[in-house]
């Protein structure tokens, strides 16, 4: 096998995306459905955060043990060794770096027409507002600690 490409090189990702952590993942809602639904839109935030802390936070074999059975590859040590090699890209409070909106526009407008030929600035169509809750500070307990360390379970 020959690797064309190393996107975990630091310097070849940021040449490449122009940003030291680029921002695959995002939750996405119609604004109509945030206005009726915010605090359902915090829960959702809230979990992701915690999901997101317990990724960056604990060994990585307790978070691919987590994984539902169907999100799971056949060989536990191959679930493991991606999840290492990758989890330092994952932001740990949901947020997306400045840097991370030009180059989202940038690669989606590669494959995206539509993206493409619009005149988009995601930072218009993004917000943190969900994820600016005191329960999502850092010293919020994290339920996927072990209970032994005092945290609930």
């Amino acid at each position: 096998m020959t690797v064309l490409f190393d996107p975990l090189d630091p310097a070849r990702f940021r040449k490449i995306f122009g940003t030291d952590n680029y921002p695959s993942y995002t939750l996405c809602a119609r604004t109509q459905w945030l206005e009726k639904n915010p605090e359902l839109a915090r829960k959702v935030a809230r979990a992701v955060v915690r999901g997101l802390r317990h990724l960056h936070d604990r060994p990585v074999s307790e978070t691919v043990a987590k994984l539902p059975p169907e999100y799971q590859s056949a060989e536990p040590s191959v679930d493991i060794a991606v999840i290492e090699r990758w989890r330092h890209k994952y932001s740990r409070d949901g947020r997306f770096p400045e840097s991370g909106y030009d180059a989202v526009m940038r690669v989606t407008a590669h494959s995206v027409e539509k993206v493409r030929l619009a005149n988009i600035d995601a930072r218009t169509i993004d917000t943190n507002e969900f994820l600016e809750n005191p329960v999502l500070k850092e010293t919020a307990p994290n339920e996927f600690t072990n209970p032994a360390e005092g945290a609930k379970p």
